[in-house]
């Protein structure tokens, strides 16, 4: 926030000059609090009772100066500049800092590991439905796939088949039906499909549910020039097989941030998104797959003069989706084995004005990701 070296004592003027307060700023919108510490390294010959009244002073006009740019309250706002020192090359330097960048102490935990070995879960197989909307049993990934599935059942394991067959809004001139209709019938020819292959092939009947969603945002110019649909057009295969359905049941608590205008994503160095992701892998290894809701919402406070708020909070949310998936594929779970059975991208809040205080709009910026299982009693 403040790291200013001189080798005198400045002016309050010239400190306040010096200041990051957009970070300050960004980061008292984001968590709702601020706790800002300081300090003053000085040299032998700088009045200790000066620099004490200029950090008195830099105190209080960071105060103002917050309440005037957010309308935050002291209840809000920490600031400790209290700390006078000597510099080691006799110069003055004056620095200020967020508590909650403050690196936390490491710490290692040593786990005995069991020696019973767990299979692992089935490769997955996706496929795009733009040029073929049937099971292509041609490509290389599918045939990995397909043997998995019969050398698995071969050697006595129960296998079920969960088929996420997904679509866009895209307007398709040549099809007058609703979008979920859309998908419902080409999971449910999927699900016919492999149901056959399996029998001719086991003589058993394989247990398989469709799972129909509509992913992206609603079509319009706009979302057209920015927007690739196509990818959203696919269904995807998750074999349920090797899944430790012994294992406790994982809490399923939502996933909340709220944030300022430049948010871009959620970020998954957090705590709380840590907690969140560790709750995914354990839900995927306990029922090979999770079900998830992602709701973005923004406020009326005009962005970017070129992109609709509709829009960015739909970037948001899909950019979250990415890296949501990014992380877990470093924690060894499969993407394909998260499903977002929702998205919803939402404008709230009172249109702005300039006069309310920008942070009375934080409650409306917010990203929520929900687990179905959370939803259902």
């Amino acid at each position: 926030m403040l790291n200013y070296q001189r080798f005198r004592l400045p002016q309050l003027e010239e400190v306040m000059g010096e200041i990051n307060m957009k970070a300050i700023e960004s980061s008292l919108f984001m968590h709702g609090k601020v706790n800002l510490r300081g300090m003053a390294l000085i040299s032998d010959r700088t009045s200790v009772k000066k620099t004490g009244q200029l950090l008195a002073k830099l105190k209080k006009q960071l105060y103002k100066e917050l309440k005037k740019a957010t309308g935050a309250s002291k209840e809000n706002i920490r600031i400790e500049l209290d700390s006078i020192a000597l510099h080691p090359e006799n110069k003055v330097k004056l620095l200020l800092w967020d508590r909650s960048d403050e690196d936390a102490p490491s710490q290692i935990k040593y786990l005995v590991q069991s020696e019973n070995i767990v299979p692992p879960l089935l490769p997955t197989y996706k496929q795009s439905t733009i040029i073929q909307s049937g099971v292509d049993m041609a490509t290389r990934e599918f045939k990995r796939f397909w043997k998995n599935i019969l050398l698995n059942h071969k050697a006595g394991h129960s296998i079920k088949l969960i088929i996420e067959s997904s679509t866009s809004h895209h307007p398709d001139p040549l099809i007058d039906k609703e979008k979920y209709m859309i998908a419902r019938e080409v999971g449910e020819a999927a699900k016919l499909f492999i149901q056959e292959r399996f029998k001719e092939a086991t003589g058993r009947e394989l247990e398989v549910m469709v799972r129909s969603v509509v992913h992206g945002p609603p079509f319009n110019n706009e979302f057209e020039k920015y927007v690739d649909y196509k990818q959203f057009e696919y269904i995807n295969f998750i074999p349920i097989v090797h899944n430790r359905q012994e294992n406790e049941e994982p809490r399923a608590n939502p996933y909340q941030v709220n944030f300022d205008y430049f948010f871009n994503g959620i970020d998954t160095s957090s705590l709380v998104f840590n907690n969140f992701a560790r709750y995914i892998a354990r839900s995927v290894e306990k029922d090979g797959y999770v079900e998830l809701r992602i709701e973005s919402s923004i406020s009326q406070i005009p962005i970017e003069r070129r992109k609709s708020n509709l829009y960015i909070a739909y970037s948001r949310s899909y950019e979250s989706q990415k890296r949501l998936k990014e992380q877990l594929k470093r924690k060894l779970v499969d993407e394909n084995r998260i499903i977002f059975t929702e998205e919803r991208n939402l404008i709230q809040g009172p249109p702005y004005d300039g006069q309310k205080t920008i942070l009375s709009y934080r409650q409306y910026q917010y990203l929520r990701i929900i687990p179905e299982k959370f939803l259902k009693p």
